[in-house]
């Protein structure tokens, strides 16, 4: 703004003084003319030495304003030289040579000005159109000085060189200005020329044709001082002071240079020809109708006209060509860049396909085979597999690898993974055997080749070898169990799912008879198998309250014979198999999880049976349940005990739940809390089957048990084998010791009986004391009978039932 404010002050200062220095040059006043005179090239020239010292402008734009702040300040110079020869020594100073030379260095710098600016621009202009237009209007221009200024007479020529040098030089170099800037104007085809540069370059021109009508003048004594022309003189040279103050400032790049200093060329279809029309009407204005000079011009304007548009055409030629060129590099520079991309694209694509490819054929954990790669890779050596060769599938489970995860973690599990199947890796032929993980703790096994049942084994027996030994992660020490199924191909299946089944079904057979055992599939396990889907049909589509019923097996104290208790025990009659066996339903409806709603029935029956006894006949028996993992770990569990005991107003201590000890142990982690949710609704827990799991006494402090039972296995040698009884010995002990009962199950004769007694075991059940029964026929023996007959009948010959 404040800047702004400033230019406006400048512009109306220069207004008013060349108001001043116009009516004095009007009136021929030499006193004010040769006092105004310097005074308004001095302005001029603080003004052009200020824009010289403005920042941020091209250099070549500075030292224009340099050179035409010298050609004012030599102007002011000579005025004062003017003024001290008028009036100081009193002589008329017209013909004074210093003071010509004085007023000769304002051309000479306006020239050199002019020169820096057509070396800019014109550079960058077509050379060949700068040479038909520089030839064309400097013909013209000297044409018209030829006609006009010197009226066609070699007689001026020679009056011009009497003038002296400083004369004649400043004659041609006005022509010289002239025509350059002519040449510049008439040549710009395409673009605009800034404001600035219009008035500066027209003040220059304005200049150079002013003076020479001034030496016209004076070699015709016409000249008068302080006259007219002079304030012209002036207005030119303010003219290119005020250029400089009307250039944009802060010019920081070629590109800027070209938008505040004009963007224009020489190439183009504008028709400038028409400009040197101007000539001939000069000719006639001045001279008249010169049949001569007119007719040159026109050759002049002809020439000018074909040639300009050859070149123009020649120009668009080649911009088109260059333009192609341009295309056609932009274009390769995109194909090149697209082609890097792609090929860029098809690495990465490639590699993503890599690892697509690793990702879809291994285990991410092992690095393995995966399932997916590895039933394909059988399936393609089962099309291939002829004559005698056969296929053999081998299905490998870690026993109890679930344990492992829940007390370890999952990271100790995959590192221990990772190191059972580099085992195998060392195991197997990567070029003919096939080693896979096939999920979880499951990994398996292809051997294509001529094998007999001898070779199988001692593939199942060294596997299990190299399996088994320790291994050590971090602190830890693990000593693992597998099992595993065998199949063979054709021999077992005709079918890669069935291969896959069957050698499954073996592993699962494996895993019933012990740890670190093999099993070849047989018609007999399928035969199993067949079965097993079998009742798994009848199971699903069984009606509980028709086809099943629980038996009742009493529970003695010792060494009183009192009746203590009473096991559940579930009996299965179906219309389409007759009685099946518990061991054979109950694996199957734990796998099946039927054994869900079957358990929930149970428990109902056997809580209400209770409830009905020990109401009717006054007595506070306890009612053993059996329970499985899986209706411990469902998430209702808790909630259906608490409303069958609250349904049938049954005090929890009347119920008791039997737990097998490998599931407790098997179980550990998760079973826990499960635990202690049973005791804190009151109801007591036995650990059944004890003594045919492992680590049995290390894992009694881990849980609150009420009871232990002796599994039957523990109790069948107990008379004869030292061994087992002092086994059977030291568990009551510790028992006693952690205050846990002791119940021994499956006790068949009197002999059994004396030694558990005398081992000092808390209670007893089995055959010899009563058999499982249904509940009618267990009332009647256990209720309803007098005292003395159940006295008389016992088989110790003492009392079995104290009411």
């Amino acid at each position: 703004m404040k800047v702004t404010k400033n230019k406006t002050l400048i512009f109306v200062f220069i207004a008013v003084y060349y108001l001043f220095y116009l009516t004095a040059t009007i009136n021929q006043s030499n006193f004010w003319g040769n006092i105004l005179s310097p005074i308004g090239a001095l302005i001029s020239f603080s003004l052009l030495l200020y824009a010289y010292f403005k920042p941020n402008q091209p250099k070549y734009v500075r030292y224009i304003w340099l050179s035409f702040s010298f050609a004012s300040l030599s102007w002011a110079v000579g005025d004062f030289m003017w003024d001290y020869s008028v009036w100081v020594l009193g002589i008329d100073p017209i013909d004074d040579l210093y003071i010509a030379t004085l007023y000769f260095g304002t051309n000479f710098f306006l020239s050199i000005g002019s020169v820096i600016f057509a070396l800019n621009r014109f550079r960058r202009w077509n050379a060949l159109q700068l040479l038909i237009d520089s030839l064309t209007m400097s013909v013209s221009i000297l044409l018209l000085i030829w006609v006009i200024y010197l009226d066609a007479h070699y007689e001026n020529l020679y009056l011009i060189s009497k003038g002296g040098w400083t004369l004649s030089m400043s004659i041609l170099l006005d022509i010289g200005m002239m025509t350059g800037i002519s040449i510049w104007f008439f040549s710009i085809r395409a673009g605009n020329i800034a404001p600035s540069v219009r008035l500066s370059s027209g003040s220059v021109f304005a200049f150079a044709l002013l003076d020479l009508i001034y030496y016209y003048l004076y070699l015709h004594d016409l000249y008068i001082p302080n006259s007219v022309i002079d304030s012209i003189y002036m207005a030119s040279l303010l003219g290119i002071a005020l250029s400089a103050l009307i250039t944009p400032q802060n010019i920081t790049a070629e590109a800027d240079d070209l938008t505040l200093y004009g963007d224009y060329s020489n190439e183009g279809y504008r028709n400038q020809g028409l400009l040197l029309l101007v000539g001939p009407i000069i000719i006639l204005f001045f001279v008249g109708f010169n049949i001569q000079s007119l007719l040159i011009f026109f050759i002049i304007i002809f020439l000018h006209g074909i040639l300009s548009n050859h070149i123009q055409n020649s120009i668009k030629d080649q911009r088109l060509l260059t333009r192609e060129k341009e295309l056609n590099a932009e274009l390769e520079k995109r194909i090149d860049e697209r082609t890097r991309e792609l090929s860029e694209k098809a690495r990465e694509l490639e590699k993503k396909n890599r690892q697509l490819h690793c990702l879809s054929s291994q285990d991410i954990v092992t690095k393995l085979y995966n399932r997916r790669f590895f039933l394909e890779a059988v399936q393609e050596k089962i099309k291939n597999c002829q004559d005698d060769n056969i296929l053999v599938l081998l299905f490998l489970d870690i026993d109890r690898f679930k344990t492992i995860n829940d007390v370890y973690g999952h990271i100790i599990g995959d590192k221990l993974i990772i190191a059972l199947s580099k085992r195998l890796q060392k195991f197997t032929d990567p070029e003919h055997d096939l080693l896979a993980r096939f999920g979880g703790d499951e990994f398996v096994l292809a051997f294509h080749g001529k094998y007999h049942n001898g070779d199988i084994e001692k593939l199942a027996q060294g596997i299990i070898a190299i399996c088994t030994e320790p291994i050590q992660l971090s602190k830890y020490t693990f000593h693992i169990t597998i099992s595993v199924g065998i199949s063979i191909y054709p021999h077992d299946a005709s079918s890669l799912d069935a291969l896959i089944q069957n050698s499954d079904i073996a592993m699962y057979e494996a895993k019933k008879i012990g740890f670190n055992k093999y099993v070849f599939f047989n018609e007999q396990i399928n035969a199993i198998l067949q079965r097993n889907l079998k009742l798994e049909i009848l199971l699903r589509k069984a009606i509980y309250d028709k086809e099943f019923s629980l038996h009742y097996q009493p529970q003695f104290s010792i060494p009183d014979n009192s009746l203590i208790g009473i096991e559940a025990l579930l009996r299965w009659n179906s219309p389409a198999e007759g009685s099946i066996p518990p061991n054979e339903f109950i694996s199957i409806a734990e796998e099946t999880d039927l054994i869900i709603p079957l358990g929930k029935w149970v428990m109902n029956r056997a809580i209400r049976q209770i409830a009905e006894w020990n109401n009717r006949y006054q007595t506070t028996l306890k009612m053993g349940i059996n329970v499985s993992i899986k209706q411990l770990n469902h998430k209702e569990f808790g909630e259906m005990v608490k409303s069958a005991i609250k349904f049938y107003a049954v005090p929890p201590e009347w119920i008791d739940m039997e737990i097998t000890e490998s599931i407790a142990i098997e179980e550990a982690y998760d079973i826990h809390g499960i635990i202690k949710t049973i005791r804190d609704i009151g109801i007591s827990i036995s650990i059944d089957d004890f003594g045919t799991g492992y680590s049995s006494l290390n894992h009694l402090k881990m849980f609150p048990f009420d009871r232990i039972k002796f599994a039957k296995l523990s109790i069948d040698h107990i008379v004869n084998d030292e061994f087992d009884k002092e086994i059977v010995r030291s568990i009551i002990v510790l028992a006693n010791f952690m205050k846990i009962k002791t119940i021994a199950e499956g006790v068949e004769t009197a002999a059994q009986y004396e030694v558990l007694k005398e081992l000092g075991c808390d209670q007893i059940q089995g055959y010899y004391l009563g058999k499982p029964m249904p509940a009618k026929e267990f009332e009647k023996a256990f209720f309803s009978l007098p005292q003395q007959f159940l006295l008389e009948n016992s088989p110790v010959n003492s009392s079995i039932i104290s009411l």
